[in-house]
């Protein structure tokens, strides 16, 4: 099989778009990206309404030629917003590429593992990012060093969510004091060596004076955790747009009121009665329309047994049937329905509700597959036996009205 038949093959069992989306990535495969007609490329500018018209005259009868209300007409602002880029790679030897020649089955036995693992993780990335994109994944409370080269780092449990960790092993994480301003002193990155998601807790390594620090530091103070590379480079994710006071989008929410979200404490262990109570706290800023909440799977497994009225399981619901185990629990209330998902990269603590019809992903492009000279979807390995793959993305995600959402904290068990 030459290069060009490599290629072929490639192009027609997986495409030039990386279109699979796994099942864990419930906001990627709920809120697809824009259509490429709608791809501004550079950012995504559109106008907010900042204020209603105010242009309002009140006349009692007979009032004649009465006069007008100066002119004060509707106050809009325009959103930037543009995308950030992400690179993923991974290898293939030239043995398995060889082993693939014979004829298109045998290719995609030798690639898909790659090709899958790719694929998986870049929506991983994405589906992280647009959650927590420009706020910490989780807070560090504690350190317990286990060698010179190694500790075991101890998440608060609020700020856990299996999910962010799960397959971390060789991840690069940077450590930030709890104001996010600057790096722990002393240490570079660590990296994950094995996850606890029982514990809440990841072992990392790095060098022994890095270690040292590290555990020095945790001794009397909190850390926050970030993926190498990734603050200050990475979307606004949905956390950030909930908890803004501030300029995002060119848009300034401690002046402009809906442009700021609301939060609710929930206070102790969730129920349908906090969540109508955070559906609430959204229509009482004008959210009449449907809504999604999106928590951690302990949570949602609260939910499930304290079910009350106002459901609705599934399309085929009726009075006569129930159906339990279901992968979203349902119901009405006075904005329209919600829609509840357990979702493991929610950290155990918060919970967002989230007006579906205001969300949009934007961006150059969804994820792609490179491709180098001669339009090869495999680049050379220089002192490697074997060809590099590699896919691109460029994109981030936007709440167009953000005063309709509410971040629910405070949530126990």
């Amino acid at each position: 099989m030459s290069a060009s038949d490599i290629n072929a093959y490639f192009k027609q069992i997986y495409g030039d778009a990386v279109s699979l989306v796994p099942n864990f990535a419930l906001i990627q495969k709920k809120h697809k990206f824009v259509s490429s007609d709608k791809r501004n490329g550079k950012e995504f500018v559109f106008p907010i309404k900042i204020s209603h018209t105010n242009s309002i005259t009140y006349a009692s009868p007979e009032s004649g030629l009465f006069d007008l209300e100066p002119f004060n007409g509707i106050s809009t602002k325009s959103v930037n917003v543009k995308g950030f880029s992400i690179m993923i790679r991974d290898a293939i030897s030239d043995e398995d590429l060889v082993k693939g020649r014979t004829n298109i089955q045998s290719f995609t036995n030798s690639t898909s593992l790659v090709v899958k693992s790719i694929i998986e993780s870049g929506a991983h990335v994405v589906e992280s990012q647009m959650l927590y994109g420009g706020t910490t994944l989780g807070v560090i409370d504690s350190s317990t060093n286990s060698s010179a080269t190694q500790t075991v780092l101890q998440f608060t449990a609020g700020s856990w969510a299996s999910g962010l960790w799960v397959g971390g092993k060789g991840k690069n994480l940077e450590l930030y004091d709890t104001l996010d301003a600057t790096k722990v002193t002393g240490v570079n990155y660590v990296t994950i060596v094995s996850v606890d998601c029982e514990n809440k807790r990841l072992t990392v390594s790095a060098t022994a004076p890095e270690i040292t620090a590290l555990d020095s530091y945790l001794t009397s103070n909190d850390c926050h955790v970030y993926i190498k590379g990734a603050k200050g480079n990475s979307m606004a994710g949905l956390n950030k747009i909930l908890i803004n006071t501030g300029e995002l989008f060119n848009v300034d929410a401690s002046l402009v009121d809906l442009w700021k979200s609301s939060t609710y404490s929930v206070g102790g262990v969730i129920t349908m009665a906090k969540v109508n109570d955070a559906v609430a706290s959204a229509m009482n800023r004008g959210c009449m329309e449907d809504l999604d909440l999106y928590l951690n799977p302990r949570a949602f497994n609260k939910l499930m047994s304290d079910q009350a009225a106002q459901r609705k399981f599934d399309q085929s619901y009726s009075s006569k049937e129930g159906k339990n185990g279901f992968e979203a629990l349902k119901f009405y209330s006075a904005n329209g329905e919600i829609a509840i998902y357990p979702h493991a990269m929610v950290k155990e603590s918060e919970a967002f509700l989230i007006p579906p019809k205001q969300v949009k992903v934007i961006g150059a492009t969804d994820w792609q597959w490179s491709k180098g000279t001669e339009e090869s979807y495999f680049f050379p390995l220089h002192e490697k036996g074997g060809k590099e793959l590699r896919a691109f993305y460029n994109g981030a995600i936007l709440l167009q009205n953000p005063s309709l959402a509410v971040k629910l904290t405070g949530i126990t068990y």
